[in-house]
């Protein structure tokens, strides 16, 4: 945790430029000037500075309080006491501002060092403040430009300002105290500066506090006057040793409460547990339904056939209820009401009835008997006008996919027809009919992005539609050797198998390479030039032939460029067919004699310089040489050896290259060489290939080109929607609705207190008590309101598909992305299960009492404890659990939400095991108070105490009776060292710190067990 650190004084900027000190009495001795400076050294690189050469500049005066007529409000961060709030009279008030130098941003003179005999150092603001009792000042009439009245008082009321030194200083927050000079240098949150009054307030006395000047410059310049001499202007702005009345300008003023309250200590031992019997008329309030259908229809006892005419109710739980191990001691009808079985029975009975008939409708059908035939028609037609009615909603039908009431068990069942869950359910619904204007409006402004998305995915269904129809009227159409051409820029890039790519089906098949290029397709089209030349001959199915193995090349059988053709066996066609020798087998030849003859002939050169024991070295140079030289423009020399033969040989298609390298191969009389280069040819030319069916790869290739799926990638890529929005179709509207993750109960807080916690009127002052949250409630109340809120989005025409959950939070959540409840259309669990995270019922610390009215930000945690006995009772507590939110239901009433199942009803009432659970109250540690404690009662003469931290009001010599006096001295100062008494202002503000009051109170204290139920 972070430690307070006190500073006495900031500066910054050229106010630290300022030579003459502060006398911290008297006037200012002279106006602050500064005179600017400019110093230029001549550096040689890895030499000290040869000379420096200064240049001085005139002397400037520097702007002091003189040039100061008054300061935004928004430089105050926090007063104490708080406007309406009630005070303490044991303490200081006081003003902090955001900036920590703000106090002495224009005061005229540097910081006194502690150069005096005393030892003591500090510096005064240029402001102070003053707490006047309502009745001793007067208001004048406003300066223009000015945000307040000045006053006129007189100086008996003003605080010694030779003393105000004392009562201005710097704050800084942090565990590191090497942080503290970068805090305040850069302004940082948490640093701030405050000025403290040193009056001591009076019980039952209304004060207006005021933040003046403190010198006469100022006071002058905040009336609209001038000054005849500047240096009249350094003086201060009163002086208490003159009893007269003086004018001053107002920078800032709130109003302080005239009740005082007690202090922390005081207020926190004033709480008390209370029982369940104690809590009566609390968590529940009783609703009649007796006639729940007034007055079109009977009583309800009279429509069950009950004998009796006992009055029906029922009590209707809320946000918050009483945990059910505690109120299982109380009546049953405290809990349940008096509604009998039968009623309810039959009240559900009807209420789905008429549920189900605003969905289903009522058609009786015309009676044609003795009807005359337009008689006929008039009960038609009053038959059809009757068809549609009206009925009661089914709340969160629509999430579920329902128009009528399921028959089967669920949450959708006992939300409509459980009196205590639909009761919620509509008062969600009431709240969205009263706010609809301004819940549509939030709405609307979340709409421009879904809007944009809408649109882009609008724009790309169009362009999935018109592609694929020009993909079914144009590529659909061809012939697989059509598709094979068309796609040929992509064949490296489709599958058409697992890591398989077209390219490589094609290279694996028995079809040349060079037949799959669309070059070759026009060759052999239909209407063509070698079509046209060879009539008869079928040309346009030669590449599918070709895929499937119907057409063949024989292997190259020499080493030299010219091409030696076999017959190829053609399907129902002559050997000697004159297209087949000249297309497909002239392309096939052609591809692989060039690949074979690169391939031996690397695989040569790689030998013979892979070879350095050979008879001639000088030829092995002469070859290798000659070859890099030839093959420069392919291949470096590196990837000779680095790379494979067929890795070489996949790049190289120069047969000229090739030509040199074998020649110079043959030149080199190498017996082993010989021998490698005997290799029949046959073997290196026998390729594996395996057939293609046409019509497959023809099914497939159309399947891989057709445009919507590739459009649907590319829209994924650009807009992203999480998974709970995304449509069934990917190229269809975003139905999203709008989010509000604002906390309901908040909502309700203001005008509906009654749903959170119901007979909260009756809960009785400084009380303290557990609850527990009422997940069921919460659920039903959440489902009316998403449901009335989807119908109004229905009627606005907002795109929507009256699914989503604009409402997802009850209490407050540690983040917006953290929802209390699981999308309603999800929900397969009963009411009250659907919480996020399987959380169920959370254990609840309410309290009401003085405490929360004085002390609004106080901490609430729970520990565990083990008391150790020595001399005296200790308390060891373990890690503190802190509350999952807190919420203020009225100004004196606080809850505290512990997580669930960490805390349990069971682990904080026991009492017997080693371990127990403590509640500690304690004071907020961010907002630090100044002042001494009360003296004890009676009085008596005071003591020597031990620290700083027990100094009473009597330890103080008061100046005028209210004031205390610094240079006074005290009484009997603490035996203790460390602070010291009237040297520094960080010294006094240490010794003025009220330090954070613990309570702790053992959970069996505060909420004490109800006996068992006697049988």
């Amino acid at each position: 945790m972070n430690e307070y650190h006190f500073l006495s004084w900031v500066r910054h900027g050229v106010a630290t430029g300022i030579k003459a000190q502060d006398p911290l009495t008297g006037p200012i001795p002279e106006v602050p000037t500064i005179r600017p400076e400019l110093k230029m050294r001549r550096r040689v690189e890895g030499q000290d500075p040869i000379d420096t050469i200064t240049f001085t500049g005139p002397e400037l005066a520097l702007a002091g309080p003189s040039q100061v007529s008054g300061f935004d409000p928004a430089m105050v961060s926090r007063v104490y006491p708080a406007p309406g709030a009630t005070r303490l009279k044991n303490e200081f008030a006081h003003v902090e501002f955001w900036r920590a130098d703000f106090p002495w941003l224009f005061t005229p003179a540097a910081p006194l060092r502690q150069t005096r005999p005393d030892g003591q150092s500090g510096l005064r603001p240029w402001i102070v403040l003053v707490v006047l009792p309502q009745g001793k000042f007067d208001k004048c009439k406003p300066v223009l430009g000015s945000l307040y009245a000045p006053i006129q008082v007189s100086t008996s009321e003003l605080p010694d300002l030779s003393e105000s030194w004392a009562w201005a200083h710097a704050q800084v927050a942090t565990k590191d105290v090497a942080n503290i000079k970068e805090a305040v240098q850069k302004f940082s949150s948490t640093a701030c500066s405050r000025l403290v009054c040193p009056r001591r307030l009076n019980e039952d006395t209304p004060y207006e506090a005021f933040v003046v000047p403190a010198f006469e410059g100022g006071r002058l310049t905040g009336l609209g006057q001038s000054l005849s001499n500047p240096k009249h202007g350094l003086r201060p702005a009163w002086t208490v040793s003159r009893r007269e009345f003086v004018t001053l300008p107002v920078y800032y003023s709130w109003c302080i409460s005239q009740k005082s309250s007690k202090g922390f200590e005081d207020l926190a031992r004033l709480l008390v547990g209370k029982e369940a019997a104690d809590l009566s008329g609390v968590g529940t309030r009783e609703v009649d339904v007796s006639h729940p259908w007034w007055p079109r229809l009977r009583p309800l006892v009279e429509m069950a056939g009950e004998d009796t005419e006992t009055r029906q109710t029922v009590m209707l739980d809320g946000a918050l209820k009483l945990p059910e191990k505690i109120v299982n001691g109380s009546p049953a009808d405290a809990v349940q009401g008096s509604l009998t079985p039968k009623c309810r029975a039959k009240f559900q009975e009807v209420l789905e009835s008429h549920l189900n008939a605003g969905a289903s409708g009522r058609s009786s059908g015309p009676k044609k008997d003795g009807k005359k035939k337009n008689d006929v028609k008039k009960q038609q037609h009053k038959s059809t006008d009757d068809a549609q009615s009206v009925g009661p909603p089914i709340y969160g039908a629509r999430f579920q996919g329902f128009s009528t009431l399921p028959s089967e068990a669920g949450w959708l069942r006992d939300l409509n027809l459980d009196i205590q869950r639909r009761l919620p359910a509509s008062f969600g619904t009431s709240y969205i009919q009263e706010h609809q204007e301004t819940l549509m409006a939030r709405a609307w402004e979340q709409l421009p992005e879904i809007r944009a998305a809408n649109w882009l995915r609008c724009l790309s269904e169009f362009a999935a539609v018109v592609a694929d129809g020009l993909h079914k009227r144009h590529i659909e159409t061809l012939t697989a050797s059509e598709l094979v051409a068309v796609t040929a820029p992509a064949h490296g890039r489709t599958p058409v198998a697992a890591g398989i790519t077209l390219q490589r089906k094609i290279q694996t098949s028995p079809l040349p390479n060079a037949a799959a290029t669309p070059a070759f397709t026009r060759a052999i089209r239909k209407h063509g030039p070698l079509a046209r030349g060879f009539r008869g001959a079928q040309t346009t199915n030669l590449l599918e032939r070709g895929l499937a193995g119907a057409v063949r090349i024989n292997p190259v059988t020499t080493l030299n460029r010219r091409i030696s053709v076999a017959a190829p066996i053609a399907e129902g066609r002559s050997t000697n067919d004159p297209l087949i020798l000249r297309g497909a087998t002239a392309a096939q030849s052609i591809a692989e004699t060039e690949k074979h003859i690169l391939a031996l002939g690397l695989k040569s050169l790689q030998h013979t310089l892979d070879t350095p024991n050979s008879d001639n070295t000088s030829q092995l140079n002469r070859i290798r040489q000659s070859v890099q030289q030839s093959l420069a423009r392919r291949v470096s020399p590196d990837k000779l050896r680095t790379q494979t033969i067929g890795e070489i040989a996949s790049e190289l298609s120069n047969t000229e290259a090739i030509n040199a390298g074998i020649k110079i191969l043959q030149s080199h009389k190498n017996p082993q060489l010989n021998q490698e280069m005997a290799v029949q040819p046959q073997t290196v030319a026998e390729v594996q290939t395996e057939p293609v069916e046409p019509a497959s790869l023809r099914s497939t290739l159309v399947k891989e080109f057709t445009p919507s799926p590739l459009i649907i990638k590319r829209l994924a890529d650009r807009i992203e929607v999480p998974e709970e929005l995304r449509p069934a179709d990917p190229l269809g509207p975003i139905m999203a609705g709008p989010q509000f993750p604002v906390p309901v109960a908040a909502l309700l807080r203001d005008k509906h207190l009654e749903l959170l916690m119901p007979g909260i009127q009756n809960f009785p002052q400084n009380t303290v008590t557990l609850m527990e949250t009422n997940p069921a409630f919460i659920e039903a109340l959440l489902v009316g309101m998403n449901h009335e809120m989807n119908r109004e989005l229905l009627w606005r025409e907002f795109p929507t598909d009256q699914r989503g959950t604009p409402f997802r939070n009850f209490w407050t959540q540690p983040s917006h992305e953290v929802t209390e409840i699981n999308p309603i259309h999800s929900w397969k669990k009963p009411l009250g299960c659907n919480i996020s995270g399987g959380r169920g019922e959370q254990i609840v610390l309410v309290i009401r009492g003085e405490l929360l009215r004085a002390f609004p930000r106080v901490t609430v945690y729970t520990a565990p404890g083990k008391p150790i006995r020595n001399a005296e009772e200790e308390l060891v507590l373990g890690t503190p659990i802190y509350p999952n939110f807190r919420m203020h239901i009225t100004d004196d009433t606080c809850i505290f939400a512990f997580p669930s199942p960490d805390i349990t009803q069971e682990k904080v009432m026991n009492t017997s095991g080693p371990e127990r659970w403590y509640f500690v109250f304690q004071e907020s540690p961010t907002d630090p108070h100044f002042g001494f404690d009360n003296p004890p009662d009676p009085p008596k003469e005071p003591s020597q105490v031990d620290s700083w931290n027990d100094l009473t009001w009597d330890h103080i010599h008061m100046d005028r009776g209210h004031f205390v006096s610094v240079s006074s001295g005290l009484k009997k100062p603490p035996m203790s060292v460390g602070e010291r008494w009237n040297h520094t202002a960080a010294e006094m503000a240490r010794i003025s710190l009220q330090k954070p009051f613990q309570m702790i109170f053992h959970a069996h204290m505060l909420i004490a067990p109800q006996s068992p139920k006697k049988s």
